[in-house]
């Protein structure tokens, strides 16, 4: 059940014939084996695995997103859930910081992609990483960091998360904190569309299909 991220969704979701309702139907009648819940809100997904009716619970979590391990991350450990790790790599914006000054005093940024993985990897309490892959060479970089994989030092976690922290409070962390808007703006989905853009520009190699 995706994107349960606040109270309007989450009440919505296990009310009465809510979404909820019909995956449980769905279960008993051996159509699916699991249900999972994924969201932006933390305190929305604490009280979601608390209930105990989803074997599974997906969450932003990287270098620049951390604050899931501090309560969310152990305690679904705790509770034996799956922990779906999406936004390894924030978007893409881990990989193509903002661009500092000359004489801007923050460190370097020089985080890889199997860098940022990982750090997700390194947390014991993840189950799985989904990282999003444009192309082939992503995909083989990413599998190779898999089946090489070594937990980075505690020395790399510092280093790789002051790096993380030069994306500034600007960047979009997709949690939907500044929701509502007074002005009724869609300040999330805005900055959301502007990442996409910058993601998505540039010339594309169709050849392959």
């Amino acid at each position: 059940i995706h994107d349960v991220s606040d109270r309007d969704d989450y009440e919505q979701t296990t009310g009465p014939n809510g979404a909820l309702d019909a995956v449980r139907a769905a279960r008993d009648k051996g159509q699916v084996r699991f249900i999972g819940v994924t969201g932006h809100n933390i305190e929305i997904l604490l009280e979601a695995i608390e209930t105990g009716w989803f074997d599974t619970v997906q969450l932003a979590y990287n270098l620049a997103n951390t604050p899931a391990a501090e309560r969310l991350l152990p305690r679904a450990a705790e509770l034996g859930l799956g922990v779906i790790n999406m936004k390894p790599l924030a978007g893409g914006n881990l990989l193509n910081p903002i661009e500092q000054a000359e004489d801007s005093d923050a460190p370097k940024y020089d985080v890889t992609a199997p860098a940022a993985l990982r750090f997700c990897m390194t947390n014991p309490n993840i189950t799985v990483v989904i990282p999003g892959m444009q192309a082939i060479s992503e995909i083989e970089e990413n599998v190779a960091t898999a089946e090489g994989f070594t937990p980075l030092t505690d020395e790399e976690v510092e280093r790789y998360t002051t790096m993380a922290q030069s994306l500034g409070d600007g960047f979009c962390r997709a949690c939907n904190y500044c929701q509502p808007c007074k002005a009724e703006i869609d300040i999330s989905g805005i900055l959301q569309t502007l990442g996409f853009r910058k993601r998505f520009q540039g010339d594309w190699d169709c050849s392959h299909r």
